[in-house]
């Protein structure tokens, strides 16, 4: 009896943890910011509090997913050194993950880079921006994948790189990445014309 009580307080956290997770997503996403960010905050606070290490793999990436949503929320309430801690973690932890598997996690794992390259320029802080952003760009360039998932992230990636190399006046690399980048939307475009 006590373990089919544990069960049901397992389920009600995570029910709750996931509703104001994806509260948080949709209300960041009106611009509801600060509502936005106590929501994301309480769901990765219920995640913290309950899964401590990858055992149950389903429940880490969920906690992931919502670290991830909760340095968005800091990011657009203007703690960016906030943002850029929780997204460190959330690189670190995919890092891992990648470093395991890395077919099943590029895309999260390039992604949570990507990120927190956007983060730091928000800082003005173009070097370490764009150390990041090169980062991705290295990862995606490993891996090559021809899913239209994993050819979007690269288009991304290499977007920000030279938005990154044109903030440090590398105008040179910027071009030449943005010419492999239009060959890629040309990609995009032939595989989904409707979308793109």
């Amino acid at each position: 009896m006590l373990q089919l009580v544990d069960k049901n307080q397992t389920a009600n956290w995570q029910i709750t943890a996931d509703i104001k997770g994806e509260y948080a997503t949709a209300l960041n996403d009106m611009g509801d910011y600060q509502e936005g960010y106590q929501q994301a905050s309480q769901s990765a606070c219920l995640y913290y509090r309950h899964i401590f290490n990858q055992q149950d793999q389903a429940l880490y990436e969920l906690k992931l997913q919502r670290l991830f949503v909760l340095a968005e929320c800091l990011a657009n309430i203007g703690q960016l050194d906030d943002a850029i801690l929780v997204q460190d973690e959330v690189i670190c932890a995919f890092q891992v993950l990648y470093q395991t598997n890395a077919q099943q996690y590029l895309i999260e794992y390039a992604n949570s880079l990507l990120v927190s390259s956007s983060y730091y320029q928000m800082q003005e802080n173009f070097k370490q921006a764009t150390d990041i952003a090169l980062q991705a760009y290295l990862v995606v360039k490993e891996q090559p994948d021809g899913s239209e998932s994993y050819v979007y992230m690269r288009h991304r990636i290499i977007k920000n790189l030279a938005a990154c190399y044109e903030q440090e006046d590398q105008l040179i690399q910027a071009l030449e990445l943005l010419q492999d980048d239009l060959k890629i939307i040309q990609n995009l475009t032939n595989q989904s014309p409707t979308y793109y």
